[in-house]
């Protein structure tokens, strides 16, 4: 373990995308997600989505009970460290919280993203707002804590939960009922090299796949049950599944799919009864979970006439925040013995 100067001189900064704590700061989110200034139009769309879901996003909140619980539990281990979150697209910003650390003597600090999969919009972000931020602070030293989506924990919470969502089904045949795991559409043109995105949600349901007894999975461009989607996964199976992608945004060119939208309707055109959805590509609670989701594809299966569930994400789940707490100690007790 590290000697007390160590503790005094070293800080935990929990990254996430961010997002409005209340009505108010949409429009700023907005401007900071897109880059430039939006249209009245355009913010009031967003704060009728926040308003359905109750009027702000759920993601400061849980932050907040991550930071919380973090610190409680490296304090519980013998290693007291402070605990501060930094948000790339609202307040405090990644940048800030940093220049407020290195003002406060902090030469050390351990980075833990809140998005689980790498992408230019999330943790790759984040990495470049770290770099940008301590450019100019000399001796500053920034490590990270190993992708959530990479952590056994990660894939248990969300079988866990898919577990739970797909009992309530349990009256319909499993052969009538569309696993499907889920993740934020992307445009292709972000995509990173090597993709480290697909790869790693396929191994994710794949995992949760293997655990919960279901077939493989593998590439189809066509298959019996669901005739012209072309995605990952095992749909003709006994236990059906699939890998799709939701919340795909309005910037022109290709994105990654195929939509679970889509899906959805192909599915209750041939036979399938009911959706069980897998939200993988979250650790936490979204506005694409909460509202696209819960709201919008609820709706949307209750027009097709199926039925439609949904695991939780883990959220701030001890057991997540146990993982993440020995992953940071893990950094700390390899610094010392360098």
């Amino acid at each position: 373990m590290v000697d007390g100067p160590m503790k005094s001189s070293c800080e935990v900064l929990v990254m996430a995308y961010g997002g409005p704590d209340c009505l108010d700061a949409v429009g700023p989110f907005v401007e900071n997600l897109i880059g430039r200034p939006s249209s009245l139009d355009v913010i009031e769309r967003v704060k009728s989505r926040y308003t359905a879901i109750g009027g702000c996003s759920p993601l400061p909140a849980i932050t907040g009970g991550f930071v919380s619980s973090i610190a409680l539990e490296l304090d519980r281990l013998g290693m007291p460290l402070p605990v501060v979150a930094g948000f790339k697209y609202t307040e405090p910003s990644i940048g800030s919280v940093l220049r407020g650390m290195y003002a406060r003597g902090v030469r050390k600090v351990i980075a833990v993203s809140l998005s689980p999969f790498q992408s230019k919009a999330t943790s790759t972000a984040y990495a470049s707002a770290v770099n940008e931020a301590i450019e100019d602070m000399s001796e500053m030293n920034v490590q990270y804590v190993e992708a959530i989506g990479d952590m056994s924990i990660f894939v248990e919470l969300h079988r866990e939960s898919l577990s739970s969502a797909s009992e309530r089904v349990a009256d319909i045949d499993a052969h009538e009922v569309l696993t499907v795991f889920t993740a934020h559409s992307l445009p292709v043109s972000d995509l990173e090299a090597p993709e480290l995105y697909v790869s790693g949600l396929r191994r994710v349901a794949d995992e949760i796949a293997a655990d919960l007894g279901y077939e493989a999975g593998a590439d189809f461009s066509s298959c019996q049950r669901l005739p012209g989607i072309e995605s990952f996964g095992s749909p003709d199976a006994a236990e059906p599944w699939m890998l799709a992608y939701q919340s795909k945004g309005m910037r022109p060119g290709a994105w990654l799919g195929p939509e679970l939208e889509d899906v959805m309707a192909l599915a209750a055109e041939h036979g399938f009864r009911a959706i069980v959805v897998s939200p993988i590509g979250f650790a936490t609670e979204h506005m694409e979970t909460a509202y696209d989701l819960d709201i919008v594809e609820t709706g949307h299966a209750h027009e097709l006439g199926i039925g439609f569930e949904r695991g939780l994400a883990p959220n701030d789940d001890p057991r997540l925040v146990a993982a993440i707490s020995s992953a940071i100690l893990g950094i700390l007790d390899r610094s010392t013995s360098e």
